[in-house]
């Protein structure tokens, strides 16, 4: 018998594997599409809360070695890093995704920017909450100073 012979049996059973797996990328690549839409829609609403707010927007997805800031903003003689979270539904949702390991990758990042290009100010960590969507509408929470960088 050929290793992988024509049979209608084989034949189908490649197509049903393939159609299914078709079916589910799709569903996926769609999902993941809108999830990147909902979430570039929250950072322009959180750049255009900052602005509003009187901060500098110096970049956005500004990424380095150690990772990726949303948005780093100035304000006076203060470089502020800022983590945007969008979600549809629910606040605390998008501040548990916020753990530890986030705070880490985070700092690193800032750490990194900070000395590719020497910058004299001081700094802080905002978060910044976007509930909603463009449909619907939104609620913004910022959250100025909402962690500190950790000791190791």
């Amino acid at each position: 018998m050929k290793p992988f012979s024509r049979t209608p049996f084989r034949k189908n059973y490649f197509f049903a594997i393939f159609a299914t797996f078709n079916a589910y990328y799709s569903k996926t690549k769609d999902t993941l599409a809108t999830h990147n839409d909902l979430g570039a829609w929250g950072e322009q609403i959180a750049r255009d809360h900052l602005i509003a707010e009187g901060y500098k927007v110096m970049e956005r997805n500004s990424r380095v070695a150690a990772g990726e800031i949303d948005i780093i903003a100035v304000k006076g003689n203060r470089m502020i890093f800022v983590e945007v979270k969008t979600r549809s539904t629910n606040l605390d949702d998008a501040l548990d995704a916020i753990d530890d390991k986030k705070i880490r990758r985070i700092v690193r990042a800032a750490d990194s920017f900070l000395q590719r290009f020497s910058i004299p100010y001081e700094y802080r960590f905002d978060i910044i909450a976007v509930i909603g969507s463009p449909e619907k509408g939104h609620t913004l929470t910022h959250i100025p100073d909402a962690f500190f960088p950790p000791l190791c």
